[in-house]
This record gives structure tokens, C-alpha cells and sequence, in this order.
């Protein structure tokens, strides 16, 4: 009887101290880092452009265009929008303290604020230039993908007709 009161008393401080242990503070109080700080290069970007909901192709073949010309010239817009953004060679820096650079060939082109918010889903980076509202659409430790937005209104064809013109960027960072 005597050994079961022992083993049980081993096993009881046994336990406590795994218990206790398993408790203490691995972090020292230091806040969690989020996965967005760190170094994000450019990966890889997708352009979309809409003319009243569709496609320009689509457009401009309800419009009476050829529908060769039309997918043509829906090419020439998205090569034309891709090479204007030229992001290859860039990269974000993204710091715990809430600032960011953003860097061309490691060169600081562009820097400011910014706040992750609505449980990491969209991102506020500010500059000089205002604030720039994206939607995170993934975010690991080494992949960020981001969603943004521009609306126009102009004449996109020429008829004395203004139509909204929609461009759609997701942009896709690792790091």
C-alpha cells in the first residue's frame, strides 16, 4: 500500500511539473509578428479590364467590331497596362513598426504607413500619393497575393458614349 501512495505522489508531481512547465511564456511578452513583415518580391500579375461589365473583346463585338480585332486589341490593353505597372524587380518591405517601402531594383521608389485589418483580409498602405485600400487574398509566411481596383468613366470606344471602365490587379509576392 505504502509503494501505490508513493508511485501516485510520483506521478503527481510528475504531472504538476509538466503542467507547469508546459506554461511558462515562450514569447517573454513580446507581441506576435505578423506574416506580412518581411521582404515580398514580385512573383507573378493579373490584369483584368471591363467595359460595362464585360470583357473589351465582348465590348467592342457588341459594338460591331470584328471579333479578331476585338481579342486583338483586348491584348493590346492588357500588354500595354502590364508594361506601364512593370513590376518585375520590385519588391515591399513591410515592417512590424507599420511602415513600408516599396523598392524597384532595391531602389526605395515609394514608402508609407500601412494597417492589416478585417482579420488580415485587407491591407491600407498610405503615402504621399493617399491611402490605397487592397484585399488580401492570401497571406502565408512566404506567399502574398493582393486584389485591388480602379474605375474610370470615358468614352472607350469613341461613340459620343461614356462607359465605366474597370481594371482588376492581383499581384502575387513571396518572400
Amino acid at each position: 500500500m505504502q509503494n501505490m501512495f508513493r508511485s501516485l505522489f510520483i506521478l503527481g508531481i510528475a504531472s504538476s511539473m509538466a503542467f507547469f512547465s508546459s506554461c511558462s511564456k515562450d514569447d517573454d511578452g513580446a507581441p506576435a509578428v505578423s506574416p506580412i513583415v518581411g521582404t515580398w518580391n514580385y512573383s507573378d500579375s493579373e490584369v483584368t479590364i471591363l467595359v460595362d461589365n464585360q470583357s473589351i473583346s465582348q465590348f467592342l463585338i457588341a459594338n460591331g467590331e470584328d471579333p479578331v480585332d476585338a481579342a486583338l486589341q483586348e491584348s493590346f490593353y492588357k500588354v500595354f497596362i502590364e508594361n506601364a505597372l512593370d513590376l518585375q524587380g520590385s519588391s515591399f518591405v513591410f515592417n512590424a513598426d507599420g511602415t513600408y517601402s516599396a523598392r524597384e531594383n532595391g531602389a526605395v521608389q515609394e514608402s508609407g504607413t500601412y494597417q492589416l485589418t478585417n482579420n488580415n483580409t485587407k491591407l491600407t498602405i498610405s503615402s504621399s500619393e493617399g491611402p490605397q485600400e487592397m484585399d488580401v487574398l492570401e497571406l502565408t509566411n512566404n506567399k502574398l497575393k493582393l486584389s485591388f481596383s480602379e474605375e474610370e468613366i470615358e468614352d472607350f470606344n469613341d461613340d459620343g458614349t461614356d462607359n465605366t471602365v474597370s481594371f482588376s490587379f492581383v499581384i502575387d509576392l513571396i518572400k
